[in-house]
This record gives structure tokens, C-alpha cells and sequence, in this order.
């Protein structure tokens, strides 16, 4: 009787162990049948299975995502609703995700058994790669001013170690190098806004908060830089009316032709609400719009947030929301320059931060690092879902907050700030190289 009971035991282990084969064999079934993936634009893997044999009241399929799998009862489960029983099918799986390999296979449920085809895999491909640079030569500092021109990266001000800066670095993407080109003209200052148009640029307002970083007030400065001179210009004031003296933690931005700045701080707790254009040819600033509501239709405040231009449209990061630094809902407006209409668009991936940087790359807006967070993420606005979808990682790079980020060509440079651990170098600058 004992050695029945064993035998027993034994064919019923074996059975299950034949199970568990079954289901991580990557051989198709004779029931089941993955087919071959297809790829839509790098950022959709469209999926393909057949019921070979029998009647199958469930199929679909069944992923993971870099492990060995996949398995059964998976939460990664994607159950096909097609009439009729068909003996083919088809579904979607999003790819935006940089460098991740899926392992897929279709299943069918014939006769109450489910059945698996084969493991496919795929890894999805990067959307730039990452360079280390040679350090930033000049004094550490966090929210200075940069921007490229014809062909060359410009670093200047910025609050040092011992107060604020005034100096000017020049930076050659062909030989890795920095020059140290003179010093802006205005006030030392940090959390200016800058802006290109042509082969000029403009520099203004900014910060001259003094250690312990308690006495907030800046400046309503401007100036035109011609980098083929190294020489800067003074120009007219920003006009921010007769009882706002300053402009700081403003986004700078330039579209056919015109320079714009957005919200900022003009001291204390008051908040600029508005958006100004400069016209380059005649050297004037106009009052053009406002920054766009909620649904109580109140302001929203633009405080240290971030902006890239495609099209006609603006996409505005409003940065810090709160005049106190307490709320940082990631909340994205595009703002199109000619109707002055606002759209709300989804929020920008990643945690809730503020302090973002924020470019335009081969066709493609680009945002993301910030006080807490060291993610990067692309926005093209062909995208069927959210938009945006995450670049691959840089695994040397790390939160920072006020860094600088300037485009040349199809390469952006990103770097310098303050890290927000203090065992981390703050004079790094990487080399991120658009491809896809």
C-alpha cells in the first residue's frame, strides 16, 4: 500500500513538474502559435498570435519585461477581445520605454487547458546617447545663465560657493574646451533668463540674494551679447511697472524671430503673471499675455520653470506654483505664440520637482532633471498617447538643482548645478546625442 502511495506521489510530482515545463517551454504549442513582432516607429510592438488547433474561449497574450519569464498569471496580461473566435489575433504593447527587453508569447484557453507558443523578445532602443565631457574649469555654482550661438555654449553667472557670479564661459563642443571670455556687465546675480535670436543673445533680470540666502531682490537689467565680438550691449529695462524692481527664476524663450519671458519673481512673494516679448529690430518690450488659469480661473504662478519651442507652440513648465515653494505639480501648458490660446497638456512625467531643464533637439522638446529628479523625457507632439516618453537613463548623472542645458546642433549639454547630495561633483557636463 506504501509503495502505491508513492508511486502515486511520484506520477502526480511529475505531472506537475510537466506543467510547469509546459509553460516555460519556448517552443510553440501544438495549439498555440506566436508570430513574428512588428515594430511601428521604435515606440509600438504590434503582437501576433494563432490558435493552430481547437476552439479558444480566452487568447491574448502574456510579457515581462527584463526577466526570464514570462509566466503564467502575470499581471502583464493582454486579453484579446475579437468576435467570432478567430483563429488569428493581434495586439499592442507600448515600446516607448528605452532599453528594455520584453519577452513575449501568445496563449490560448482550448478545452478549460491554457496553452503558450513560443518566447519572443525584443529590446527597445535608446533614444540618445550619453557622453562625459571634460568638467566645467570655472567656480561651482547653481541657477546660472546659459545658451548656445552659432555653434558655441556660454555659461555666465550664477550663485558660487561665496555669493554670486558674474564671469563668462565660452565653450567649444569641437575640442571639449572652456574659455573664460570676460564678465557680464550687469550686477553678479543668479536665476537670470536668457534667450537667442539670430546670432545674438539677451541676458537679464536675475538675483542678488545674499548669503544665508534669506534677502530676496534682483534686477530688471538687460542686455544684447555678439559672441563674434565678445562684447555686450545695455539695453532697455524690463518693464515690469513702477513697483517691481526685479525678475528672477523667469523662463526665456525666442520664436520667429522674438524673444519672450514668462512669470519669475519680481521679490519677496510677489510673482510676475505675465508673458513679455522683445522685439529685436526696434529694441522694445510689449506686454503680450498672461500666464494661463485653473478652473477658478486664478493665475497660475511660473517660478523656476522651464520651456522648449516646436512649431507655433510653446510647451511651459510652470515650475514652482506656489510663491512658498510647496507645490511642484509638474503642470505642462503649451501656449501658441500667434492665437495667445493656452492648452493644458499632460504633466510631466517623473517626481513633482521644479527647477527642470528643457531644450529642443532634432525635432523633438526635451525636459526633465530638476531639483529632485534625474530623469529626461521627450515630448513629440505626433505621439498617439501622453507625449512623453522617457530617454534612456544616464546612469552617472544625478538630481541637481539650477543646471545648465544648452543645444548645439543635434547634441544638448547638460551639467554643472548644485547636486542634492553633497558627496557628488557639481562641475560635470555630459553629452546627450538625439537619435530617435
Amino acid at each position: 500500500m506504501k509503495n502505491i502511495v508513492l508511486i502515486a506521489a511520484v506520477l502526480s510530482l511529475l505531472s506537475a513538474c510537466k506543467k510547469d515545463l509546459e509553460t516555460v517551454n519556448i517552443t510553440d504549442s501544438d495549439f498555440v502559435k506566436t508570430g513574428e513582432l512588428q515594430v511601428v516607429n521604435d515606440d509600438e510592438l504590434i503582437l501576433n498570435g494563432e490558435i493552430i488547433s481547437g476552439h479558444a474561449s480566452e487568447y491574448g497574450f502574456v510579457y515581462n519585461k527584463n526577466g526570464t519569464g514570462p509566466f503564467v498569471n502575470l499581471d502583464q496580461k493582454i486579453r484579446v477581445i475579437t468576435p467570432g473566435g478567430a483563429k488569428t489575433y493581434t495586439s499592442r504593447l507600448d515600446a516607448t520605454y528605452p532599453g528594455v527587453t520584453y519577452a513575449i508569447r501568445a496563449y490560448g484557453k482550448i478545452d478549460g487547458q491554457v496553452y503558450y507558443g513560443k518566447t519572443v523578445r525584443y529590446t527597445t532602443l535608446p533614444r540618445g546617447s550619453w557622453k562625459r565631457m571634460k568638467n566645467f574649469p570655472g567656480p561651482q555654482r547653481k541657477f546660472p545663465v546659459s545658451f548656445a550661438v552659432n555653434g558655441k555654449g556660454y555659461v555666465c553667472c550664477g550663485r558660487g560657493t561665496n555669493g554670486n557670479l558674474n564671469d563668462v564661459w565660452e565653450f567649444d563642443p569641437a575640442t571639449d574646451t572652456w574659455t573664460q571670455i570676460g564678465d557680464y556687465p550687469g550686477s553678479p546675480m543668479n536665476s537670470g533668463f536668457s534667450f537667442v535670436i539670430g546670432n545674438k543673445a539677451y541676458v537679464g533680470g536675475g538675483s542678488y540674494d545674499t548669503p544665508p540666502y534669506s534677502n530676496y531682490g534682483g534686477y530688471r537689467s538687460f542686455y544684447e551679447f555678439d559672441p563674434a565680438t565678445k562684447s555686450w550691449t545695455k539695453l532697455s529695462d524690463l518693464p515690469l511697472g513702477d513697483n517691481a524692481y526685479a525678475l528672477y527664476g523667469a523662463v526665456g524663450f525666442s520664436i520667429d524671430g522674438a524673444g519672450y519671458v514668462a512669470g519669475g519673481a519680481t521679490g519677496g512673494s510677489a510673482k510676475f503673471i505675465g508673458i513679455l516679448k522683445f522685439d529685436a529690430a526696434a529694441k522694445t518690450w510689449e506686454h503680450v499675455a498672461i500666464l494661463p488659469t485653473n478652473y477658478r480661473n486664478e493665475v497660475y504662478y511660473c517660478y523656476y520653470g522651464s520651456a522648449f519651442v516646436l512649431g507655433d507652440l510653446v510647451y511651459l513648465d510652470l515650475g514652482f506654483t506656489e510663491w512658498n515653494f510647496s507645490t511642484q505639480p509638474n503642470l505642462c501648458y503649451t501656449w501658441n505664440y500667434k492665437t495667445k490660446v493656452w492648452q493644458p497638456i499632460n504633466d510631466v512625467p517623473g517626481p513633482q520637482t521644479a527647477c527642470r531643464v528643457a531644450t529642443t533637439n532634432s525635432g523633438a522638446g526635451y525636459m526633465g532633471m530638476g531639483l529632485r529628479s534625474g530623469e529626461l523625457y521627450q515630448f513629440k507632439p505626433s505621439a498617439t498617447t501622453t507625449g512623453w516618453k522617457e530617454v534612456t537613463y544616464n546612469p552617472n548623472y544625478y538630481s541637481n538643482q539650477g543646471s545648465v542645458c544648452f543645444t548645439i546642433g543635434n547634441k544638448t549639454y547638460f551639467g554643472l548645478g548644485e547636486p542634492v547630495s553633497s558627496n557628488r561633483e557639481s562641475n560635470h557636463l555630459y553629452e546627450f546625442t538625439h537619435t530617435r
